[in-house]
């Protein structure tokens, strides 16, 4: 299927939720000595709302033998007066997300003002990667069904939306390349009925805005057969590199890029002429 970009933003874009993570390296003193001074800076620009969400990492140590650890994992998260945009930092992983993407231009500029006062306020100054993360909720308009709107060929071969004798509850599949930045780029389809307008493993990310927004409610979505497109692109360095060196924004831009075109090379033109 080829490109289908429109040449101007949609009106009705079907993003439901973006993410930009910027992994800094390793900042074990974080809660302790950092917290306080990171919050009161993000409050100044205008993310005044605090939460935290506690959860628990499994680790696999294989040498000399296998030994399975687990840690509990602290993610902070400072909200924005409108709910809409958050922050949320890790020891030294950084969060940029939004529920309400408007266009990329509007978007770096808070990822990359997100991070210079990340940076600056914890004096770390290293990127050890980076990745970025969309999902789209494609919901059929009545008498349309998803393959009027995506390539079938990313739907998975279970499938069986045009069945009606049966009731799915829902069907994956994933598609993962590497591209010539070095980088891998991972298409996931989440297809079915009662699906969340982000995939799982993203509830707990936004969950404090909504939480914070008492709207936690719309979390869940329609009931009829939907599918969830989750495109995440992302690059890990060999070694640590120093910011200063490194063009972050031109960066974002190339995963974002390669981002955009999977998704267009994946909906029809019927899809975007209805979203436009």
């Amino acid at each position: 299927m080829n490109i289908q970009k429109p040449l101007k933003p949609l009106k009705s874009a079907p993003v439901t939720f973006v993410l930009c993570k910027i992994a800094c390296g390793d900042l074990l003193n974080f809660d302790s000595e950092h917290l306080g001074s990171v919050q009161d800076a993000y409050r100044q620009e205008g993310y005044p709302h605090y939460g935290k969400v506690s959860s628990s990492e499994i680790e696999v140590v294989r040498q000399p033998s296998v030994l399975v650890r687990q840690h509990e994992r602290l993610i902070h998260h400072f909200i924005s007066n409108d709910f809409n945009d958050g922050v949320a930092v890790s020891g030294g992983d950084l969060f940029v997300y939004t529920n309400n993407y408007i266009n990329f231009e509007s978007y770096i500029k808070k990822v990359l003002n997100a991070h210079r006062i990340f940076s600056a306020t914890v004096n770390m100054q290293t990127i050890a990667g980076i990745g970025i993360r969309y999902i789209d909720f494609i919901n059929p308009k009545q008498g349309k069904s998803l393959p009027d709107y995506l390539n079938p060929a990313i739907l998975s071969p279970e499938y069986k939306g045009d069945l009606s004798s049966i009731e799915p509850l829902n069907s994956s599949m994933q598609h993962t390349y590497q591209t010539e930045l070095g980088s891998v780029l991972v298409l996931r389809s989440l297809a079915g009925r009662g699906l969340k307008i982000v995939p799982d493993d993203l509830v707990s990310m936004i969950s404090p805005m909504l939480v914070k927004a008492a709207t936690e409610s719309t979390l869940d979505n329609t009931s009829g057969i939907s599918a969830l497109i989750d495109t995440d692109h992302f690059v890990q360095f060999k070694a640590l590199e120093n910011v200063k060196e490194l063009n972050l924004r031109e960066l974002i831009d190339r995963l974002h890029e390669y981002t955009s075109n999977l998704f267009f090379e994946n909906v029809t033109s019927a899809a975007i002429k209805e979203w436009s």
